[in-house]
């Protein structure tokens, strides 16, 4: 069997025992707040916006699909969904020798629907390893409070047979790590503002694996099939933009599509921000995006305003690596934001590993990091997080803490996941989630495996705290 790569994504079952690692964040919370049972452990690689009238949903996978209303700002309110229509988690069928049932592993949602991508795990006897097969992906829209319409599989056949059996025939020597599948969307705080799309192909490991030098880009559209309406090769072929859908920014690797402009524009970064939803220093909430805030793969904090975006800016985010770049003559992207004076710029160094998550806030943006890629032999571990001030929107300088959170989420923790529920506020004064994470074993990195999983700050609490 093959390992499936889902876009820079990757899942591992692991058993984890009790360890005898030493592991700060005991120490440091002990001496504080007692901690809460860990009831959301596990790999969480998002946490996703949904509305349903006025109320707010977030919806995470760690394996099973699981929601909450925002509101419920206190530990122990996830639900997990099962049934209607969904398939059975992953459980191991010893008669058989075999493991059965789906496991979640993303999840997005636009203004009507939440989708969910998953795969079976099956055991691949040539390497003695558990590895993915069978892309799945389920939708459904909330009829009520936590009330459903039946899930129902998005069929990939037609959208994966051919790839995959190209891709077969050349990857006899890394177990099926050229595979690439990317479930993302905007994830805006105005639910008119989120899409969700599903890219096949280009981004991997082994890029440049001769049959993997192309992507094709679909538009998750509820209850109708995927809508192709990208796609690409390495010899850099254009599309044509279509009405507030940028495509001509498409590229190989897209991993993000952002709102701003009143446009929807597709970048090649993983975390990628915006202060829509803040508010001014009249307290006024913006209704649009005014900033932009991403990492690339390194340690910097870059930045643009809405209104300095213009047409040069499309070849420096449609194609980051340098061999593109150096085609038009952009050397580097901090020589490129450089040159647009207040309106674009760069913090950098703000850490000692990837800036790869971003919560945004009204005064300022939360910065997780670690290793950008978890598939990198040469990954790194992170550096919890990091504060940077914002002046009306634009990035200043790196500042402390109001809350306990760098006492929770420091090296060699990895933050896959930011999301601050209301950017209107400060950060003391709203709901913030991360996902902490390891690479290799806990005793090996230094850490304890029950502080994997979702992390929760509340303000009538005024700590973090495991959720």
């Amino acid at each position: 069997m093959k390992k499936i790569i889902l876009g820079v994504f990757i899942f591992a079952v692991s058993l984890f025992g009790f360890t005898g690692c030493y592991d700060a964040i005991y120490q440091n919370i002990r001496d504080e707040i007692e901690l809460t049972t860990q009831k959301m452990p596990g790999f969480i690689n998002n946490i996703a916006r949904y509305n349903y009238g006025d109320e707010q949903y977030l919806f995470l996978t760690n394996g099973v699909i699981k929601y909450k209303n925002a509101k419920d700002e206190t530990h122990g309110k996830w639900k997990e969904l099962s049934g209607n229509g969904l398939p059975d988690s992953v459980h191991y069928v010893f008669e058989n020798t075999e493991f059965k049932g789906i496991y979640f592993s993303k999840i997005i949602a636009d203004k009507d629907y939440v989708y969910a991508l998953g795969f079976e795990p099956s055991y691949d006897t040539d390497n003695s390893r558990n590895v993915p097969k069978n892309l799945k992906i389920y939708y459904s829209k909330m009829t009520s409070d936590g009330e459903f319409e039946k899930w129902e599989e998005i069929s990939l056949t037609s959208v994966m047979s051919e790839y995959r059996s190209k891709l077969d025939k050349n990857d006899s020597d890394n177990y099926g790590m050229a595979i690439s599948c990317h479930l993302f969307g905007t994830n805006s705080v105005n639910p008119d503002h989120r899409v969700a799309f599903l890219r096949v192909g280009g981004g991997s490991p082994y890029l440049y694996n001769k049959e993997n030098d192309s992507s094709v880009l679909y538009k998750m559209n509820g209850r109708e099939d995927p809508e192709k309406v990208a796609s690409i090769t390495s010899d850099e072929n254009e599309n044509p933009d279509s009405g507030d859908f940028i495509y001509s920014e498409f590229a190989l690797d897209t991993l993000s599509v952002v709102y701003f402009g009143g446009k929807y524009h597709f970048m090649n970064y993983l975390n990628v921000e915006t202060n829509e939803g803040t508010a001014d220093s009249a307290g006024t909430v913006r209704s649009e995006p005014t900033y932009v805030y991403f990492g690339d793969f390194g340690k910097n904090l870059y930045y643009f305003s809405v209104d300095s975006y213009d047409e040069t800016y499309k070849t420096m985010f449609k194609y980051p690596r340098a061999k593109y770049r150096s085609k038009d003559g952009l050397k580097s992207l901090t020589d490129f934001l450089s040159k647009n004076g207040e309106t674009a710029g760069y913090i950098e160094s703000v850490s000692d590993s990837y800036v790869i998550s971003i919560a945004v806030t009204s005064e300022s943006l939360i910065l997780g990091t670690g290793s950008n890629r978890s598939y990198n032999s040469n990954a790194s571990s992170g550096s919890g997080v990091v504060r940077v001030m914002l002046e009306d929107g634009k990035p200043s300088k790196t500042g402390s803490f109001d809350t306990n959170a760098s006492k929770v989420m420091y090296s060699p923790y990895i933050i896959r996941a930011l999301l601050a529920v209301d950017p209107s506020k400060a950060e003391k004064d709203t709901s913030i989630y991360s996902s902490m994470d390891y690479i290799y074993t806990a005793t090996s990195a230094g850490t304890n495996a029950t502080n994997r999983g979702l992390w929760a700050y509340y303000p009538a609490k005024g700590e973090w705290n495991r959720e």
